[in-house]
């Protein structure tokens, strides 16, 4: 997306999935009514995604199978 974006990276939406790819809103500010655009699949395989860490318990799991 380097020329498209003045970042490197971008808060959007996916608005739809296809056999295309994902169509995804983005928000350029609010001046901005958002902008759709197609990231093809044949041009991007990764994708970054937020997410909240469990939390760790205290209760250790064992190893193995059980009868």
């Amino acid at each position: 997306m380097e020329g498209v974006l003045k970042k490197s990276s971008l808060p959007a939406l996916v608005e739809e999935v296809d056999e295309l790819g994902a169509w995804i809103l983005l928000d350029r500010g609010p001046e901005d009514l958002g902008t759709v655009m197609l990231l093809k699949w044949d041009y991007f395989s990764t994708a970054v995604l937020e997410v909240e860490p469990e939390i760790p318990t205290s209760e250790k799991l064992a190893i193995g199978f059980k009868k």
